[in-house]
């Protein structure tokens, strides 16, 4: 192994599109009032100090629920889209480990360059 590719999604809990979370959601969670109680967590804000600030968009990151919300959406948007990836275009073995806004790919192949331009394109089509 010759490479490590470490990456941090930038604003991804500011920018997470809570219409595609909601539908992700939705394919798993079948009881309305379970996804009532995470649309109220996404919209509860943060206080600090002392002055609460509602969130619009996205999650507020250090919520207790934000890395949970992260990682089913990245399992939608990312997960299957590497799996999917690495079956049809790697060259070889290739190891990614992920949680919330972190990720770490380990290409076993030279250069990692193919992944990494078809990845970002991809995120920046869901993010920004």
């Amino acid at each position: 192994m010759n490479w490590i590719l470490d990456a941090d999604i930038s604003d991804f809990f500011s920018k997470l599109d809570r219409t595609w979370l909601r539908k992700f959601l939705e394919h798993r969670i079948a009881d309305k009032r379970i996804l009532r109680l995470i649309d109220k967590w996404l919209a509860a804000g943060v206080i600090e100090d002392a002055k609460c600030t509602k969130t619009t968009e996205g999650s507020a990151q250090g919520a207790s629920v934000s890395p949970l919300l992260a990682n089913v959406y990245h399992h939608y948007v990312f997960d299957r889209w590497v799996r999917q990836w690495r079956y049809k275009h790697a060259r070889s073995d290739m190891i990614v480990s992920r949680f919330a806004d972190d990720c770490c790919q380990q290409p076993i192949f030279d250069p990692p360059h193919p992944f990494m331009v078809v990845r970002l394109s991809r995120l920046r089509y869901r993010w920004l």
